[in-house]
């Protein structure tokens, strides 16, 4: 999975009709699917995860007020994987 292709189908989630509850697991999944394609390599991760978090920003800055609550439980998983990654 690339990261345009994960940030999709968060893009996707965001639009569906499911519970947001549902939809948050599933995002995450995604999100732990990209990482999984570096997971030997902490920096790619942190790279990964960053990016895809200044494309989470722009939604939330862009997208309509329901959807703002899906984003930013986004944003704040983004930061918590980040966390756990630490520094070199």
């Amino acid at each position: 999975m690339s990261l345009y292709s994960c940030f999709e189908a968060l893009r996707f989630l965001a639009r569906s009709s499911d519970l947001e509850a549902t939809r948050l697991m599933t995002a995450e999944l995604r999100i732990n699917e990209l990482l999984e394609q570096v997971k030997l390599r902490p920096a790619a991760q942190r790279a990964l995860l960053a990016a895809l978090n200044r494309e989470v920003k722009q939604e939330i800055e862009i997208e309509p007020e329901g959807a703002v609550s899906f984003w930013q439980a986004i944003s704040e998983y983004i930061a918590s994987r980040q966390a756990t990654l630490g520094d070199d």
